[in-house]
Order: C-alpha cells, then structure tokens, then sequence
C-alpha cells in the first residue's frame, strides 16, 4: 500500500529537523542515509 501525502510530507518534516540537529552537532544518526529517505519519498510523490 502506498503511503498517504501528508504522512510523507511528515516523514519529510522529520528528517529536516534530524539534519537540523546534526548541523548544530547531532551526530546520533548518519545524514546521508535521511538525505537518501527524502530523496525516496519526493520521488513517491
């Protein structure tokens, strides 16, 4: 099943604020990988 927009756009949302924190020095998670899920669901859109 697909997923709806606002859940993707959510998902988005999410993944900005991550990449946000590693900006400022969050180093808990790899950004290439959320950059790589953005990238995934703006091309399900």
């Amino acid at each position: 099943s697909s997923i709806a927009l606002p859940d993707i756009l959510r998902n988005i949302g999410t993944a900005l604020y991550r990449i946000e924190g590693y900006i400022n020095s969050d180093i808990s998670f790899d950004p290439s990988i959320t950059l790589n899920g953005i990238q995934i669901s703006v091309t399900t859109i």
